[in-house]
């Protein structure tokens, strides 16, 4: 068995900082306007980090790095910060910080959980999230969405590739997922029907090749809005079941601006679980309800405002250069205020 030391990636749940305010999540870019805000590594190792993590986007020019704020250091490696948090010097400097975290917990145990600030977004969903990414996608039919009901809170998702095991989360969590290489053989076994691919690079190299389209594949993602599902999602507590009764997408034949809906337009959406319909029954309209209109409807506000600050956001292969460049904080703040309005008028 390899030693954990030199694995390049994080696993879902490993630790390799014990408390928050050690090592910080950075991004730099070639674009001198780039700005991100840093995040803590201590937040995000439970969602595991891929072995690409810290290789520089040659599209964007945008690359991540770590950051030991106790030690004053910078790592470009999930080798090397692992390495550097597991060397005597590092541990001596992180004790008190370790220390008062821990006795922290014990007044308030609360304090170990950190605010999503996408949790009441209806908007942050899977395919906005990953129409940001320059990496190959597999699997997409294989994943079902899972809608709040109410309205108020993000969709959830879940993988139902037996190998995946379960795999389940928002938006942000499905696409890591959908990035690993254990979906991806999941994805070949069984998808493809392909079992002889065993090694790292077999995996890699058969998806550079035969890759999904994410407009195109978007759409086989079906969906569901049963509270009793969408909570056992939040607690990680949703089984692949035999059969899942999917709220199908409807065929959306509106345009915003003339430039449609990239994804969802014009196309029928295939059940989680079900076979491919019939060619008598393809053609088949459903009725729409008007829950469903409305939620058309903040979508669409929410594409065209993100495709205009897509324009003004540095790193994004959208922005023009010359325009008054924004951070993410005031692009997420704009976005919001801009949806909002729309949507009141």
């Amino acid at each position: 068995m390899a030693n954990a030391s030199a694995l390049p990636w994080i696993k879902e749940g490993e630790e390799i900082v014990a408390a928050p305010g050690i090592v910080d999540i950075c991004w730099m870019s070639d674009d001198p306007l780039y700005a991100r805000p840093s995040t803590d590594l201590y937040f995000e190792q439970d969602r595991g980090l891929e072995s690409d993590y810290c290789k520089k986007d040659k599209k964007t020019g945008i690359q991540s790095y770590f950051r030991c704020q106790p030690c004053e250091c910078d790592m470009k490696s999930i080798i090397t910060l692992r390495h550097h948090c597991s060397g005597l010097q590092h541990i001596n400097k992180t004790f008190k910080i370790i220390a008062a975290y821990k006795e922290k917990l014990k007044k308030d145990p609360q304090s170990k959980l950190k605010k999503d600030p996408e949790e009441n977004n209806p908007e942050y969903d899977l395919y906005s999230v990953l129409d940001k990414q320059n990496k190959k996608i597999v699997g997409l039919r294989y994943i079902t969405e899972f809608i709040n009901p109410n309205g108020n809170k993000k969709p959830l998702y879940h993988c139902r590739l037996p190998l995946c095991q379960n795999a389940q989360g928002d938006a942000g969590h499905m696409s890591r997922h959908i990035f690993t290489v254990s979906h991806r053989a999941a994805w070949i076994q069984e998808d493809q029907k392909n079992d002889s691919l065993v090694k790292h690079e077999q995996v890699v190299s058969y998806v550079e090749e035969h890759f999904e389209n994410l407009k195109e594949e978007y759409g086989q993602i079906s969906q569901d809005e049963s509270l009793e599902n969408y909570s056992k999602i939040e607690l990680k507590e949703f089984r692949r079941a035999d059969k899942l009764p999917p709220i199908k997408r409807k065929a959306e034949e509106e345009t915003v601006g003339g430039g449609g809906l990239g994804p969802l337009a014009n196309k029928r959406m295939k059940s989680d679980f079900d076979d491919i319909a019939a060619p008598d029954q393809a053609d088949v309209k459903q009725p729409v309800s008007e829950k469903e209109v409305e939620r058309k409807f903040k979508w669409q506000i929410a594409h065209c405002v993100r495709s205009c600050l897509d324009k003004y956001f540095p790193g994004n292969e959208k922005y023009v250069q010359g325009n008054n460049a924004i951070s993410r904080n005031e692009y997420s703040s704009l976005a919001k205020q801009y949806i909002n309005q729309f949507k009141n008028e």
